[in-house]
């Protein structure tokens, strides 16, 4: 019997695993491509490490869609204030908000919702810490894309690439 209330057992039985990829070479992009489209709801998981290069941030891609159609914004406790008014337009979601290093390691928990074509999709993710910037920020974001339901999902390392061992995870939900 699960020491779990039964709501959070019900939950946690919703997610499949789709796929989980651990690099063996240094590559410039992580990839879950052909995802069937009756999942609305995704769960990556990451433990990324920046390859010799270092160089910017991630960024998470739907669809292979490099058009300005991402908004995103970061709000973190490691300054007095919130950080400023939302990207609007950019060319993907912002996993971290700085540079990764070489040799650096960021983890991100991330959701994405797209419950039916016609509605933009939905993202909040927490990522940290840096070996530089230890910090651990929340961020939101949309793919303003209404008509396409999510078939592929990119993290991209941007500059450089993501280093040997960096491990994803990606699971998902269906409606019932």
């Amino acid at each position: 019997m699960s020491q779990f209330p039964p709501v959070i057992v019900a939950v946690n039985a919703l997610w499949e695993k789709i796929d989980e990829q651990t690099l063996s070479v240094a590559a410039a992009a992580v990839t879950f491509s052909g995802i069937n489209t009756s999942f609305t709801f995704f769960h990556i998981a990451a433990w990324m490490i920046k390859a010799a290069g270092g160089g910017n941030q991630p960024i998470l891609r739907i669809n292979n869609d490099s058009a300005g159609n991402y908004d995103h914004q970061r709000i973190t406790g490691d300054t007095a204030s919130v950080t400023g008014a939302r990207v609007t337009g950019d060319t993907g979601i912002d996993i971290t908000f700085g540079a990764i290093g070489v040799g650096e390691e960021v983890n991100f928990v991330m959701t994405i919702a797209k419950p039916v074509a016609g509605e933009e999709a939905q993202t909040v993710h927490i990522a940290g810490p840096q070996a530089t910037d230890i910090n651990l920020d929340l961020y939101g974001g949309q793919w303003n894309n209404t008509a396409a339901l999510i078939s592929r999902l990119d993290i991209l390392a941007v500059s450089a690439n993501f280093d040997v061992d960096t491990r994803v995870l990606l699971e998902g939900a269906q409606p019932a």
